[in-house]
């Protein structure tokens, strides 16, 4: 996320790619700054640790911002998903593929001649995308969520006000926040649909008659174009950015 606030901060570009309204900031005033120690003293963030010895007082823009992110001192944070989950929950928000589109559509073809492995695999990766998307809209999680997102912005806002060099950066922040969320619903939501599209548009003239694989598939598919509409993140960047476009043969070759 943090990676993608600072080419954002540069380039003026959002990761939807619309254009930041707000002003970008100089290259080199983003590396001096993002990286120098502040003059004034502010509050621990989070707590004090003890246990770790490599452990240090975050004293700069970027160590403050990434010790909320995720560090041994700040523990509101998210509880770490199992195996494929949790790298699909940072690899979505990242503009990237939970799963290569060559190795995913190979599983399909695979499933398409009749192996039901390939169509278990096909339909596992699918689920976990939808499950990221329960994970994160989970009621109990929203609090953490909400404080983790206030101390960041928090934060940010001390880098604008006390960094002279990252002038103008919470303004950035403000427009990237949403933007970045809407771009990982838009993400999830092409990638699955361009599967489901593939799958439905390379039926084989058997149908499923005598195919378990096929059948499963396509009945799986189904149930998974179903659920597309839990791809969402409305308390993130409000309502109306998981609505998804009915896939059509010609998408087949586009992802």
């Amino acid at each position: 996320m943090i990676p993608q606030f600072l080419k954002t901060s540069l380039s003026g570009v959002l990761p939807t790619g619309a254009q930041l309204k707000a002003a970008t900031i100089d290259p080199q005033k983003l590396l001096n700054g993002w990286n120098k120690t502040y003059d004034v003293s502010f509050e621990r963030i989070g707590s004090q640790v003890t246990d770790v010895k490599s452990w240090m007082a975050p004293v700069t823009p970027n160590d403050r911002i990434f010790e909320i992110i995720g560090s041994y001192a700040y523990r509101v944070g998210f509880s770490m998903l199992q195996g494929d989950m949790n790298r699909y929950k940072r690899l979505i928000p990242s503009n990237q593929n939970p799963k290569d589109p060559g190795v995913i559509n190979k599983m399909i073809d695979a499933a398409m001649a009749g192996n039901i492995k390939g169509a278990k695999e096909t339909l596992g990766v699918l689920q976990k995308i939808i499950g990221v998307f329960n994970y994160l809209n989970h009621e109990h999680l929203q609090g953490a969520l909400s404080t983790a997102r206030q101390d960041l912005v928090a934060e940010i806002g001390k880098a604008d006000k006390y960094m002279p060099e990252l002038k103008g950066i919470l303004d950035i922040w403000k427009e990237f926040e949403s933007d970045y969320y809407a771009r990982a619903v838009d993400k999830a939501t092409e990638y699955m649909l361009a599967r489901i599209t593939r799958i439905n548009c390379q039926m084989p003239l058997g149908g499923t008659l005598n195919n378990p694989a096929v059948a499963m598939l396509i009945d799986g598919a189904a149930r998974l174009k179903e659920a597309m509409n839990r791809i969402e993140l409305s308390a993130l960047i409000g309502k109306g950015r998981n609505g998804y476009n009915q896939g059509v043969c010609t998408e087949l070759h586009r992802y």
